[in-house]
């Protein structure tokens, strides 16, 4: 124990901390990132750094947020034309998540392809310290859909191709390795109307392209602080405001 100068106090006010502490009203005087971070189990498994100039797709990040967080639903498909943004949302929405439901864990599975699916399983299995014979994929879902999972939202991204991925007659088809549980979110993205109908049971959000308005809210500032002018009528919104993420693509 410390040694004070003035023992009788010190020693007193030592006590009192002490006992603060025990009665859990320290709390307080934590600073909140670093007694959520104390308190948390919530795991992450984002593979895109979040883009911290994204923005104009707030009433789309709204709409998201109230099916699942206020209409209690589970499953949402973001639907939309390849470089529309789907991704960009999908993203925006983890990071979201993770800021401000820290009971949830955030995985991400891309499933492009085969090979990309069964790489998003293999890093999530890793995460979740999950081993033992069998096939990989399906241990993370048996894990997933049990109560020791806690929370999650699961994002799985460009799910386009019905027919070689979302058979259920399809040996190889992802749609089996999908966690069923009442703590879980599934958020998908894709081109097709039918996967997106199938997967979501009709639960889908139509990302068309930006109008003008919100593409001008999601331009980046310049050093100024300020924005470009607005884009007017008679200039399309994509072909005015280039993708924000280039290097990892737009869909």
């Amino acid at each position: 124990m410390a040694r004070c100068s003035n023992k009788k106090d010190q020693y007193k006010y030592i006590y009192e901390v002490i006992d603060s502490f025990i009665a859990g009203n320290l709390q307080s005087s934590v600073p909140q990132n670093v007694h959520r971070a104390i308190i948390s189990k919530s795991l992450y498994h984002i593979p895109h750094p979040r883009n911290e100039l994204y923005g104009g797709r707030d009433r789309i990040l709204d709409k998201i947020e109230e099916h699942f967080f206020v209409k209690e639903r589970r499953k949402l498909a973001v639907l939309g034309l390849g470089g529309v943004g789907k991704t960009q949302v999908a993203l925006e929405f983890a990071y979201r998540v993770q800021d401000r439901k820290d009971e949830y864990s955030v995985f991400w599975v891309l499933a492009q392809s085969q090979a990309t699916f069964e790489q998003s399983y293999a890093g999530l299995a890793r995460l979740l310290q999950i081993s033992g014979e069998g096939d990989q994929k399906m241990l993370v879902k048996q894990h997933l859909s049990s109560e020791n999972a806690g929370k999650w939202l699961l994002i799985v991204d460009n799910v386009d191709d019905y027919e070689a991925t979302f058979r259920l007659d399809n040996p190889t088809g992802m749609i089996k390795y999908l966690p069923q549980n009442d703590n879980g979110l599934i958020l998908f993205t894709t081109r097709s109307r039918e996967v997106a109908m199938d997967v979501a049971m009709n639960d889908v959000v139509d990302l068309g392209e930006m109008n003008p308005e919100e593409a001008y809210c999601g331009h980046p500032r310049d050093v100024t602080g300020r924005r470009p002018r607005p884009i007017n009528s008679n200039t399309s919104a994509s072909s005015s405001i280039p993708c924000q993420w280039p290097n990892k693509g737009c869909d």
